[in-house]
């Protein structure tokens, strides 16, 4: 950050900075009320590109190692020791309330490294884990960008300007060339890998650049913005930040442009000014470092504990501001923290202590870790070749001559293979399991433009035509789809907005509604459901529970003393309306059974769970619409007690 003193520091600067991580503040409070809230990040990053860029200039060192050594030394001093206070307390406070902590700590480790960017990117990979949300140090994930922009800049600075002339073509062409693959990569990746779009600094290298190209022209920049109205461009933001209607992408474009305008066109007699330099937001603008390290703190402990609710957010905004004002006054103006040595030190040991196991001990609640299942399974996005193959390694396969029970679908069909494992090894069934992450089967159409769900369908279908041709009589299919996702309108976050309008995407890219699709299931279903039952194979049905849209996982509806499920609407869910879509989609699926009783069947969860006087609690899922492993083993044997499960045991026992 550029001192008082610095020719180069500007105080609207510090407003710019408070409309940022005001914005971040209310989107993660509540979405709705500033739904593009979350582009104050990218703002920052505008913000930082430029005052990094007025800092090299400002530095007059006698040599290369002199000048590179200066800029990391500052910038150690700027960032560790507020993020080292944060996230050792924060780590603490974590363990308190979540019994498996592990990914959070390492992701506070990363942070004082300065990867967490990847470290969350990497993990998003992974589709049971816990949401982001819940990730206490989720909000480092910009930190890492910029530290990683760090590593490069200060090089291209000193290679292309340093000891030139400020307006050096040289170096403003360098950083456009690098800012166009920077923005190409993002659109790109929006589409391939949104996380890495997301998270990763090459795809955000043009938003940092950006504010150094902007600083290195700013005369010229002002000049051909001389006309430009700045109370009318600071509207602007206000605007973007406040409306949801263009993609993210664009979103992401028009918040750094008009970013770049406010710095350009800021005239000293401007509406604009007087907000911008106002004392309330220039106070505001110097504590936001702080602001974003620990609001974030107390949010997500508000989502381990008692939520976020109208009468619980002015004490929370209260604790936060408290805890962002201490940080500031006491450890970012403080002498005491800026000896390199000693944040160095401190860096080295706060690693080492977030590590250790005894922050997995200090857990409050009553211990109740989720099991997950150890059955091998072939994953369709991970394993395609093994899964298009029907490898016997997608499961377990050690009896000759015996019927096999193929497990296909989503993940809701994943989540019972430890009951699967037991009943299968019991009446002397090979067990082989294959499903990809929101992906049916079978593939009826290609839903959404994303190239994964095209390859869903492509995978699906193929797996179908292997299956046809490798089943045998005796054997057994088991369907297992996320229902309410497919035919109940969550599907690329949609599911928080359902609506019977949602459309979805056919086979020859035709626009169909939920009605239309369904339909169109329903006879792809009854087709390969006849062809099955021809070569005397039996089918069971899966049908899914009431689910909770607003649940993001974890324990956060474990029922605890900190976290009483009283409190967490999230956490409840009303069953009527969950068996009023199954009949409107799934309506059929009684008179299919009838017609083959002796090899159709239907395991339908709906009718299992525990819902008194018609509300369902997520007490026993691990996230909105997954089982704990030992609630879903307990369904499987409920469902064998049915009269349906009966009438399945007689059948197999045929075998």
């Amino acid at each position: 950050m550029l001192a008082k003193t610095s020719p180069f520091y500007r105080a609207d600067i510090e407003g710019l900075r408070a409309i940022a991580i005001i914005s971040v503040i209310i989107n993660h409070f509540n979405a709705s009320l500033m739904p593009n809230g979350y582009l104050g990040v990218d703002i920052f990053f505008v913000i930082s590109g430029f005052v990094i860029t007025g800092s090299l200039v400002n530095n007059q060192p006698r040599n290369f190692y002199e000048f590179i050594s200066n800029f990391y030394i500052r910038r150690i001093k700027r960032i560790l020791p507020a993020l080292i206070v944060c996230i050792i307390t924060s780590a603490i406070l974590i363990s308190f309330v979540d019994p498996e902590p592990q990914l959070t700590i390492k992701t506070g480790a990363a942070a004082i490294l300065g990867f967490s960017n990847i470290y969350l990117s990497n993990l998003s990979i992974n589709y049971f884990a816990a949401s982001t949300n819940l990730n206490i140090f989720t909000q480092t994930w910009s930190l890492g960008v910029e530290e990683q922009f760090y590593l490069l800049y200060p090089l291209l600075f000193w290679v292309f300007l340093k000891n030139k002339k400020l307006q050096s073509k040289a170096f403003t062409t360098i950083l456009l060339i690098l800012a166009i693959i920077s923005i190409v990569s993002f659109f790109a990746l929006q589409n391939t890998n949104p996380s890495a779009a997301f998270y990763l600094m090459p795809p955000r290298f043009w938003e940092l650049s950006s504010g150094g190209i902007m600083f290195v022209g700013l005369s010229r920049i002002k000049v051909a913005t001389g006309k430009i109205n700045p109370d009318l461009v600071l509207l602007g933001i206000i605007l973007i930040l406040t409306t949801a209607k263009l993609s993210l992408q664009f979103n992401t474009i028009l918040v750094v442009i008009f970013t770049m305008l406010v710095i350009a066109t800021n005239k000293p007699d401007s509406i604009s000014d007087k907000i911008l330099t106002s004392g309330k937001m220039i106070f505001v603008g110097k504590i936001s470092y702080s602001l974003y390290l620990w609001h974030w703190t107390v949010i997500c402990l508000s989502l381990w504990t008692i939520g976020i609710h109208w009468w619980s957010v002015p004490f929370q905004l209260l604790l936060i501001l408290s805890l962002a004002f201490i940080s500031w006054k006491w450890i970012e103006k403080t002498n005491h923290f800026k000896e390199i040595k000693y944040i160095i030190m401190a860096a080295i040991i706060s690693i080492v202590l977030v590590q250790q196991n005894w922050l997995n001990r200090i857990y409050l609640g009553e211990n109740k870790k989720a099991k997950n299942t150890t059955i091998p399974s072939c994953n369709i996005f991970e394993e395609e070749n093994k899964a298009i193959e029907i490898d016997s390694t997608c499961g377990i396969s050690r009896y000759l001559n015996r019927p096999t029970l193929y497990v296909v679908g989503d993940s809701h069909g994943w989540q019972f293979l430890d009951a699967l494992k037991y009943f299968t090894t019991k009446h002397r069934y090979n067990l082989i399991s294959i499903w990809g992450n929101a992906c049916p089967f079978p593939a009826i159409f290609a839903r959404g433009r994303y190239p994964a769900l095209d390859r869903c369908f492509k995978t699906q279908r193929l797996l179908e035509y292997r299956l046809i041709n490798k089943l045998r009589s005796g054997d057994i299919v088991l369907i297992a789809n996320q229902l309410n996702a497919h035919f109940g309108g969550k599907w690329d976050m949609h599911w928080r907005r359902y609506s019977s309008d949602l459309t979805v995407y056919s086979t020859e890219n035709k626009t169909l509604t939920l009605d239309q699709a369904a339909d169109l299931y329903r006879h792809y279903f009854e087709n390969l459901s006849t062809k099955l039952n021809n070569r005397s194979v039996r089918i069971i049905f899966y049908v899914d529970s009431p689910q909770f849209p607003e649940f993001e996982g974890g324990h956060t509806c474990s029922n605890q003393w900190f976290a009483p499920i009283w409190l967490r609407s999230e956490c409840h869910s009303n069953k009527a309306l969950h068996e009023q879509r199954l009949n409107r989609f799934f309506g059929w699926l009684k008179p299919w059974q009838q017609q083959n009783k002796m090899n159709r069947f239907i395991f339908n969860v709906s009718d299992l769970v525990e819902c008194p006087q018609g509300v369902c609690t997520a007490i026993n899922f691990i996230d909105s619409n997954h089982f704990k492993q030992e609630y879903a083993n307990s369904l499987w044997e409920k469902y064998l007690d049915t009269d349906g499960g009966k009438a399945f045991k007689k059948a197999i026992d045929l075998y």
